[in-house]
């Protein structure tokens, strides 16, 4: 049998998009119900995408998920079941929730432009 624990260290945005996750995005990108929260992802047509899918998610560029989380799926030819959000979050609160989506990307978003040293 083998336990693995995967902890992420969160700075300060980060743990606020967490927070702001939980709270407007779990409920649909998160398929498991606990006894906190159901889970809502079995009833939509189109499944919504894990934060975790970092080969889908790392592709697209911050301003694209901001268009998503602020004016919903069809901003990018999306599912029209993803919502707006862009009178209910400020900036601040989407920067905050695509920093957190950055962090949890399995695998790492690595910003174009930036050059990563090897161990």
């Amino acid at each position: 049998m083998e336990l693995r624990l995967d902890e992420i260290a969160l700075g300060y945005q980060q743990q606020l998009g967490r927070v702001l996750n939980d709270y407007y995005c779990a409920r649909c990108h998160d398929p498991e119900s606990t006894p906190e929260r159901v889970s809502n992802h079995d009833n939509l047509t189109a499944k919504p995408h894990a934060f975790t899918e970092g080969p889908l998610l790392n592709a697209m560029s911050d301003a694209d998920l901001a268009s998503i989380v602020g004016h919903g799926g069809p901003a990018l030819n999306k599912s029209p079941e993803m919502p707006p959000y862009a009178y209910t979050l400020r900036k601040t609160d989407v920067d905050a929730l695509i920093a957190y989506i950055r962090a949890v990307a399995d695998p790492p978003y690595r910003p174009k432009g930036l050059t990563y040293a090897k161990y």
